[in-house]
């Protein structure tokens, strides 16, 4: 009688486990992490932030699930405006959406704000008296020095800025950038 009670007991553990039966007063959910996002209309522009010479691949979702590249890719430092974007809860992975079913991942971009809500429109270098600072082709970490310099005191008109890091740069139009440590915003309201 005994061994029947215990393939007994034994067969009836194993069904109901079988069948999704939960003990304790907890239930048993079955969670996707790949879909578990949090999705946003936030807008804007970001720079492709990679290896010079290089792109990145877009991609038709941030779903992980049913992922692919979608064929195109974008050229480090390149600019490119996004619609929305998604942060997936379990990693904490951001993707910019840059078109319909186009994806980029955030680890390979640097934000680029326009400064048209902003009240700044020039800054002045406040640098050493005497000396100039440099101009650097682009705010990404492979940015090089222009031969261009700004002497201390003088004041430029500025148009973007963009945080790569801990730092801020600004836009003084086309491909020259400085850096925040170096200058005074102006505030033309």
């Amino acid at each position: 009688m005994g061994m029947k009670r215990t393939i007994f007991t034994a067969l009836t553990a194993a069904a109901l486990l079988g069948a999704g039966v939960s003990f304790a007063g907890t239930s048993s959910t079955p969670v996707n992490a790949a879909t578990s996002t949090q999705q946003s209309n936030d807008t804007g522009k970001v720079l492709i932030n990679y290896i010079p010479g290089y792109a990145i691949a877009v991609w038709n979702s941030p779903n992980s699930s049913n992922q692919h590249v979608t064929g195109k890719f974008l050229k480090h430092g390149t600019q490119v405006n996004y619609t929305a974007t998604d942060r997936n809860s379990n990693n904490g992975i951001v993707w910019y959406q840059i078109g319909k079913n186009q994806w980029i991942k955030s680890a390979y971009i640097a934000p680029f704000g326009s400064l048209a809500k902003t009240n700044v429109r020039s800054l002045t270098v406040t640098y050493v008296p005497g000396y100039s600072i440099a101009v650097w082709n682009s705010p990404l970490n492979s940015r090089k020095a222009l031969a261009k310099k700004l002497k201390n005191g003088s004041t430029w008109k500025t148009y973007s800025a963009a945080q790569v890091g801990q730092d801020l740069w600004y836009n003084l139009g086309g491909n020259q950038w400085v850096n925040v440590h170096y200058i005074t915003l102006n505030d033309t309201k």
